[in-house]
């Protein structure tokens, strides 16, 4: 899960995050939306920002932190047993536009 390094906007944590935890590099194309995300019978709530990007590198590759990664068509998204915000994501992913991002 990633975190803000102090004096870091949200355009370079995203940037910085995606590249450690994936090796990619990726260009911003705006903000997808703001989600709530309540675990442990709500005792716990976490807001997620998520952002559209366009991968720059290729091919992704497993951190450190990451026991495994699979990549998916979205056709086979629809099978996934996701959490609700996940769901929500891919959602808004799939019929929407992103949110242009100033500065």
């Amino acid at each position: 899960m990633g975190h803000v390094h102090a004096n870091e906007n949200a355009v370079n944590t995203v940037s910085r995050e995606v590249r450690e935890e994936t090796g990619l590099d990726i260009e911003i194309d705006g903000l997808l939306g703001v989600y709530d995300d309540f675990q442990d019978d709500g005792n716990i709530h976490h807001e997620v920002v998520c952002y559209r990007t366009t991968a720059l590198t290729d091919p992704p590759m497993v951190s450190r932190e990451a026991k495994e990664y699979v990549l998916i068509g979205r056709r086979q998204v629809k099978g996934l047993k996701e959490p609700r915000v996940v769901r929500d994501m891919l959602s808004d992913y799939s019929r929407s536009r992103p949110l242009t991002l100033s500065g």
